[in-house]
């Protein structure tokens, strides 16, 4: 009796310390969210047919242990070496951006963490030409989207620190990435343009429990949080400060107002790490229920990579050309570019100083929060350039200040804000 007595308390207790797993929230702060460089390895199933979509609420246990691999995905993580970002930025340099609802072009996605959460900070893009022929006829025709940085008017965090079950945070955001058009049968040489990205996202804590995923031990599951996330993104095409006219937009594909991105995602977030174990694509159904596609983390990474290499192609002409020798790019900055006072008194001057050493013409632009030009000045000469830029007769808010050489490359860049003093 006295065994059997035991052999039940025995049983009791490990019921117990079973059904009590993950019995508390999880909380995701800046302390167990480790945002390093590295590798990490995602893993597509090799089918999402009958995968039961997961539960919200509360004490969940999420058991997805007997997803089959299918394709393996590799993303790299490097340390940040440009002045755009912060010190404790990372580069991913694998991601590709959507230029129209058609086209898209390689770029480096930049993410960073603080206190207030772990965020996506902005894009660093090589240069990038494309001809034009097949759509024009004429073979020197070229959209060159120039090397630049480009960063979001608000902070777009993915986890807004201290993260915990029925957390809500959503923002709204404008990012400029900068191209020049030659289009011969319209006059356009080397004409300054701009695409803008109006981003809404909405992000929700769903549900907690535990997790289990291929990726993760046999027998454990672990701790996560269930988060929604919910991404719109249409764009705007400016030809120099107007918006481009629908009838040209529509020999590309696109118009004004087009979106770009319909991203819903349900991702599940565990300690250590800001890249999600497990993740549920919905594709463009925000109702969560049609799924497009499944992603989950091994956590077999290896960190400790070196800074990042950005390259570019044809540095030195409009045709795109086949043989194109890449080449590093990171010379094309200036190293000494600031732009103060920040704010600017409206109707005052902003100064910009750097070193210009080329003596080609080079071209500053100042563009407002949705990507209109509202201000152009050419800079001659060589040696340290003080340039005032005069901000009269603008609005109050946030401003882009470019700096490009004379192929159109973007060699520094700031933002500030105008209002009152």
């Amino acid at each position: 009796m006295k065994i059997m007595k035991t052999i039940t308390l025995c049983t009791a207790m490990l019921f117990m310390a079973w059904t009590s797993y993950g019995q508390k929230a999880l909380t995701l702060t800046e302390k167990n969210v480790d945002v390093d460089p590295g590798k990490v390895k995602l893993h597509t199933p090799a089918s999402i047919s009958g995968v039961t979509l997961p539960a919200t609420g509360t004490n969940k246990s999420w058991d997805y242990s007997k997803l089959k691999k299918g394709t393996t995905i590799k993303f790299r993580y490097f340390e940040n070496k440009y002045k755009q970002f912060s010190k404790t930025a990372i580069f991913d340099t694998g991601h590709l951006e959507p230029f129209t609802p058609y086209e898209i072009y390689p770029t480096n996605q930049v993410f960073d963490e603080s206190s207030n959460g772990y965020f996506f900070a902005g894009d660093y893009t090589p240069r990038n030409a494309t001809g034009l022929g097949e759509v024009t006829t004429v073979t020197t025709d070229s959209l060159i989207i120039t090397q630049q940085a480009s960063l979001p008017t608000n902070t777009d965090y993915i986890l807004k620190f201290p993260t915990t079950y029925n957390n809500s945070w959503s923002t709204t955001y404008t990012k400029t990435i900068y191209f020049t058009l030659t289009i011969s049968a319209l006059g356009f040489d080397k004409l300054q343009c701009s695409e803008v990205e109006h981003t809404t996202v909405t992000n929700s804590v769903v549900g907690w429990g535990g997790l289990k995923t291929p990726g993760s031990g046999k027998d454990d599951y672990d701790n996560a949080l269930m988060i929604r996330r919910s991404v719109v993104t249409t764009d705007n095409i400016y030809f120099g400060s107007s918006l481009a006219p629908d009838a040209i937009l529509a020999s590309f594909g696109t118009a004004q107002g087009a979106t770009t991105v319909n991203s819903n995602t349900e991702s599940f977030y565990t300690e250590g790490d800001f890249i999600p174990a497990l993740v549920f694509d919905f594709g463009a159904d925000d109702t969560w229920s049609t799924l497009a596609g499944v992603t989950y983390r091994n956590d077999d990474e290896d960190h400790g990579y070196g800074a990042v290499v950005i390259n570019k192609t044809n540095p030195y002409g409009n045709t795109v050309n086949p043989g194109d020798v890449l080449m590093n790019s990171s010379s094309l900055f200036v190293n000494d570019f600031t732009a103060f006072p920040n704010p600017v008194a409206n109707g005052g001057n902003l100064n910009c100083r750097f070193t210009k050493s080329a003596p080609e013409n080079w071209t500053m632009n100042v563009t407002n929060s949705i990507g209109q030009i509202v201000n152009t000045i050419t800079v001659s000469g060589t040696g340290v350039m003080n340039i005032p830029v005069e901000m009269k007769n603008q609005n109050e808010g946030l401003f882009f200040v470019n700096l490009l050489n004379d192929k159109g490359e973007q060699a520094g860049s700031s933002k500030f804000m105008v209002g009152s003093k």
